[in-house]
């Protein structure tokens, strides 16, 4: 039995000093491998983690960039609107005064024409005053001969029209 034991104890010892030669040669460099791949998956997330933070920076920038982009676009809109009040209210003011010059040379143009007309009705009153004149001078007149020269004056006054 002692055989035995002393079997036992040997395997005992050729296993323990197996086992050191194992993590000696091959669990240290498995570990390694695998602290090294852990170093690579925290190196990769810390990096992905500033990545997300950057593009979160980004995205708020760009957020903070538009806002001041659509305010500009809304004062430029104000600005061209403003604008384009301005204008329409000159063309307008413009147009009224255009029309305003255009009705005082047709007023002006209306006056002249009614001075020219009333002149002309004048000397043709006076012609025709003239000619009555010298109608009632060249006849002695009675009731029936004034009728008849005022009707013949009528007459001849409306053939001159």
């Amino acid at each position: 039995m002692l055989d035995l034991n002393l079997n036992i104890l040997w395997t005992f010892i050729d296993i323990i000093v197996i086992f050191f030669i194992l993590k000696h040669f091959l669990l240290k460099p498995v570990n390694d491998i695998i602290k090294k791949r852990q170093d690579i998956i925290n190196k990769s997330l810390n990096e992905a983690e500033e990545a997300k933070a950057g593009a979160e920076e980004f995205k708020n920038k760009y957020e903070e960039t538009l806002k001041g982009v659509n305010a500009e676009a809304d004062a430029i809109m104000e600005k061209a609107k403003t604008a384009a009040q301005k204008e329409y209210d000159s063309i307008i003011e413009l147009a009224r005064n255009d029309a305003d010059t255009i009705i005082k040379n047709a007023n002006r143009s209306i006056n002249e024409e009614k001075e020219k007309a009333l002149a002309d009705l004048r000397l043709n009153a006076a012609d025709m005053v003239i000619m009555a004149a010298q109608k009632v001078a060249e006849k002695s007149m009675s009731e029936e001969s004034n009728r008849k020269m005022v009707d013949d004056f009528i007459a001849e006054a409306g053939d001159r029209r």
